[in-house]
Protein backbone atom coordinates (compact mmCIF):
# COMPACT_ATOMS: atom_id res chain seq x y z
CA UNK A 1 0.00 0.00 0.00
CA UNK A 2 1.36 3.43 -0.87
CA UNK A 3 2.19 6.19 1.57
CA UNK A 4 -0.64 8.33 0.19
CA UNK A 5 -3.21 5.58 0.73
CA UNK A 6 -1.96 4.78 4.22
CA UNK A 7 -2.06 8.43 5.26
CA UNK A 8 -5.59 8.94 3.95
CA UNK A 9 -6.82 5.73 5.56
CA UNK A 10 -5.22 6.61 8.89
CA UNK A 11 -6.78 10.09 8.76
CA UNK A 12 -10.26 8.77 7.93
CA UNK A 13 -10.16 6.01 10.55
CA UNK A 14 -8.60 8.28 13.15
CA UNK A 15 -11.24 11.01 12.91
CA UNK A 16 -13.85 11.06 15.68
CA UNK A 17 -17.26 9.57 14.88
CA UNK A 18 -18.94 12.96 14.92
CA UNK A 19 -16.59 14.44 12.27
CA UNK A 20 -18.39 13.00 9.22
CA UNK A 21 -21.91 14.10 10.27
CA UNK A 22 -20.53 17.56 11.01
CA UNK A 23 -18.79 17.63 7.62
CA UNK A 24 -22.02 16.48 5.96
CA UNK A 25 -23.94 19.29 7.66
CA UNK A 26 -21.29 21.83 6.59
CA UNK A 27 -21.55 20.65 2.96
CA UNK A 28 -25.33 20.90 3.16
CA UNK A 29 -25.07 24.45 4.47
CA UNK A 30 -22.59 25.34 1.75
CA UNK A 31 -24.80 23.94 -1.02
CA UNK A 32 -27.98 25.48 0.43
CA UNK A 33 -26.18 28.83 0.62
CA UNK A 34 -25.00 28.54 -2.98
CA UNK A 35 -28.55 27.73 -4.07
CA UNK A 36 -29.89 30.73 -2.14
CA UNK A 37 -27.27 33.01 -3.74
CA UNK A 38 -28.27 31.68 -7.15
CA UNK A 39 -31.94 32.35 -6.45
CA UNK A 40 -32.88 28.67 -6.61
CA UNK A 41 -35.59 27.12 -4.47
CA UNK A 42 -35.11 23.99 -2.38
CA UNK A 43 -32.02 24.83 -0.37
CA UNK A 44 -33.69 23.70 2.85
CA UNK A 45 -34.42 20.31 1.30
CA UNK A 46 -30.79 19.93 0.36
CA UNK A 47 -29.70 20.88 3.87
CA UNK A 48 -32.19 18.39 5.35
CA UNK A 49 -30.96 15.64 3.01
CA UNK A 50 -27.30 16.19 3.92
CA UNK A 51 -28.13 16.36 7.64
CA UNK A 52 -30.19 13.15 7.42
CA UNK A 53 -27.34 11.40 5.64
CA UNK A 54 -24.90 12.47 8.35
CA UNK A 55 -27.24 11.29 11.11
CA UNK A 56 -27.78 7.99 9.26
CA UNK A 57 -24.03 7.37 9.05
CA UNK A 58 -23.52 8.33 12.68
CA UNK A 59 -26.34 6.09 13.91
CA UNK A 60 -25.74 2.98 11.82
CA UNK A 61 -21.98 2.88 11.08
CA UNK A 62 -21.15 0.93 14.28
CA UNK A 63 -23.94 -1.59 13.55
CA UNK A 64 -23.46 -2.25 9.84
CA UNK A 65 -20.29 -3.02 7.91
CA UNK A 66 -21.72 -1.48 4.72
CA UNK A 67 -22.67 1.78 6.44
CA UNK A 68 -19.28 1.80 8.14
CA UNK A 69 -17.60 1.54 4.75
CA UNK A 70 -19.88 4.30 3.42
CA UNK A 71 -18.51 6.53 6.17
CA UNK A 72 -14.94 5.74 5.11
CA UNK A 73 -14.13 3.54 8.07
CA UNK A 74 -12.14 0.71 6.43
CA UNK A 75 -10.26 -0.81 9.36
CA UNK A 76 -8.69 -3.95 7.93
CA UNK A 77 -7.23 -5.23 4.67
CA UNK A 78 -10.49 -6.92 3.61
CA UNK A 79 -12.55 -3.76 4.10
CA UNK A 80 -9.97 -1.64 2.29
CA UNK A 81 -10.05 -4.12 -0.60
CA UNK A 82 -13.86 -3.97 -0.75
CA UNK A 83 -13.74 -0.17 -0.70
CA UNK A 84 -11.10 -0.11 -3.44
CA UNK A 85 -13.13 -2.46 -5.68
CA UNK A 86 -16.30 -0.43 -5.15
CA UNK A 87 -14.41 2.77 -6.01
CA UNK A 88 -13.01 1.16 -9.15
CA UNK A 89 -16.46 0.01 -10.26
CA UNK A 90 -17.81 3.53 -9.67
CA UNK A 91 -14.98 5.02 -11.71
CA UNK A 92 -15.63 2.67 -14.62
CA UNK A 93 -19.37 3.45 -14.68
CA UNK A 94 -18.72 7.19 -14.53
CA UNK A 95 -16.10 7.14 -17.27
CA UNK A 96 -18.33 5.10 -19.59
CA UNK A 97 -21.22 7.46 -18.83
CA UNK A 98 -19.05 10.43 -19.76
CA UNK A 99 -17.87 8.81 -22.99
CA UNK A 100 -21.39 7.77 -24.01
CA UNK A 101 -22.72 11.21 -23.04
CA UNK A 102 -20.07 12.79 -25.26
CA UNK A 103 -21.00 10.52 -28.19
CA UNK A 104 -24.75 11.14 -27.84
CA UNK A 105 -24.43 14.92 -27.42
CA UNK A 106 -22.01 15.11 -30.34
CA UNK A 107 -24.39 13.09 -32.53
CA UNK A 108 -27.28 15.38 -31.55
CA UNK A 109 -25.20 18.52 -32.09
CA UNK A 110 -25.65 19.70 -28.51
CA UNK A 111 -23.41 22.24 -26.81
CA UNK A 112 -23.08 19.83 -23.87
CA UNK A 113 -20.52 17.83 -25.85
CA UNK A 114 -17.88 20.29 -24.61
CA UNK A 115 -18.83 19.57 -21.00
CA UNK A 116 -18.67 15.80 -21.50
CA UNK A 117 -15.36 15.98 -23.34
CA UNK A 118 -13.85 18.24 -20.67
CA UNK A 119 -14.95 15.93 -17.86
CA UNK A 120 -13.66 12.91 -19.79
CA UNK A 121 -10.29 14.60 -20.27
CA UNK A 122 -10.18 15.53 -16.58
CA UNK A 123 -10.93 11.91 -15.59
CA UNK A 124 -8.21 10.63 -17.92
CA UNK A 125 -5.63 13.11 -16.65
CA UNK A 126 -6.51 12.29 -13.04
CA UNK A 127 -6.08 8.58 -13.73
CA UNK A 128 -2.74 9.18 -15.48
CA UNK A 129 -1.49 11.41 -12.66
CA UNK A 130 -2.49 8.81 -10.08
CA UNK A 131 -0.65 6.12 -12.02
CA UNK A 132 2.53 8.17 -12.15
CA UNK A 133 2.39 9.21 -8.48
CA UNK A 134 1.50 5.76 -7.15
CA UNK A 135 4.15 3.95 -9.22
CA UNK A 136 6.82 6.39 -8.02
CA UNK A 137 5.87 5.93 -4.35
CA UNK A 138 5.64 2.14 -4.24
Amino acid sequence: MSTVTRGLTRWMCGAPRWALPLFSLALGLLLAGAMALGGQQGGWWVLALFAAYGVFLYAFAPRSEVVGLMSGDARDERQRSINEKASTATLMVLVWTLVLGFLVTTALGSDLAVVFSSLSAFAGLTWLTALVVLTRRS
